[in-house]
């Protein structure tokens, strides 16, 4: 199905949005995978201090790129799906960690690491994103 609208400077925007967006998301999963995959090679010291920060301003760069994306966003339909996405992500993001915290709380299981909170929100919002697109075609 065509976009309705052809309007180049959407899709400059857009490529801007995955050219900034697609790096962050890409270093932010490696360092994670790196940082938390590996139990034996933990790093200490400066060296961990300088991982946690640079996964903490990946996360801040990845939350002001949607930012500055629903900004520029001209369509208001296209600007209420990823809003609506952003909620259904929020929603689901919260539900899943207070389902994990009672278990946490009333069976014992191991703590939820909180930088999966933020993967989890992305999943989330990605999904949320797929199936408002479907439902609105």
């Amino acid at each position: 199905m065509e976009r309705k609208i052809n309007n180049p400077a959407r899709n400059r925007m857009d490529d801007r949005t995955l050219f900034i967006l697609m790096p962050l998301l890409t270093t932010f999963l490696a360092l994670c995978y790196w940082v938390f995959g590996y139990l034996y090679i933990q790093p200490i010291g400066l060296l961990a201090y300088l991982f946690a920060t640079i996964l903490a301003f990946l996360c801040i760069g990845m939350i002001v790129i949607f930012g500055l994306y629903l900004a520029e966003e001209k369509d208001e339909f296209e600007r209420a799906v990823i809003t609506q996405s952003m909620l259904w992500g929020i929603g689901a993001t919260m539900g899943v960690a207070a389902f994990w915290g009672a278990l946490e709380y009333c069976i014992g299981v191991r703590h939820l690491n909180p930088i999966w909170v933020f993967i989890l929100f992305t999943y989330f919002m990605g999904i949320a994103r797929l199936l408002l697109k479907w439902r609105y075609r």
